[in-house]
């Protein structure tokens, strides 16, 4: 606790300035919308030599108070200018105003942890191994399904190898005693 005459303030631990993400321009968030707003880091954040940083919402300050302004989590390439862009929605019915300068964000070290390049994808080697028999459908309509899986190969998945490049994260879903649709 800080007190000078009758001003009383609590002092209270905060994110390291570094990484605080803020405006660089006034933005005017119409209701309902989604906005890509510019943003930058102080000139010297103590990232070392990593590339990527998380951005996440702030838990203090006006943006974190206002109900249906949301911040979304990004991953951004850190380069020399420290300027990136920001996923900004508005779900409220009022225009929402904000200042040059506005903390909207927090910046973290993010660890690189197998990255794959796209352009050196192993491709779509898991739907060759396609088993015809587990398709069940009709007959009739068994040709028109297999020839639509072959031609749009690149949306459907065998194995949840297919769906991710990576199984770092997993998770589960408790259904509690509800039982799934057979």
């Amino acid at each position: 606790m800080f007190e000078n005459s009758k001003n009383y303030v609590p002092l209270e631990e905060d994110i390291n300035v570094a990484s605080v993400v803020r405006l660089t321009v006034n933005a005017v968030l119409k209701p309902q919308s989604i906005n890509v707003c510019p943003v930058g880091l102080k000139n010297n954040p103590s990232f070392g030599s990593t590339k990527l940083l998380e951005i996440s919402p702030v838990a203090s300050g006006y943006v974190s108070t206002e109900p249906g302004l949301m911040i979304s989590n990004t991953v951004v390439n850190f380069n020399k200018n420290r300027k990136f862009p920001l996923m900004i929605v508005n779900n409220t019915n009022k225009s929402i105003r904000l200042k040059r300068g506005c903390v909207v964000g927090k910046a973290s070290h993010l660890e690189e942890i197998n990255l794959v390049n796209v352009n050196q994808s192993q491709g779509t080697s898991g739907l060759k191994k396609l088993d015809e028999s587990e398709i069940s459908v009709p007959q009739e309509f068994k040709k028109d399904i297999l020839r639509m899986i072959r031609d749009n190969e690149d949306v459907f998945a065998t194995s949840d190898k297919d769906l991710g490049c990576t199984d770092t994260v997993q998770m589960t879903i408790d259904t509690g005693i509800t039982h799934l649709l057979d």
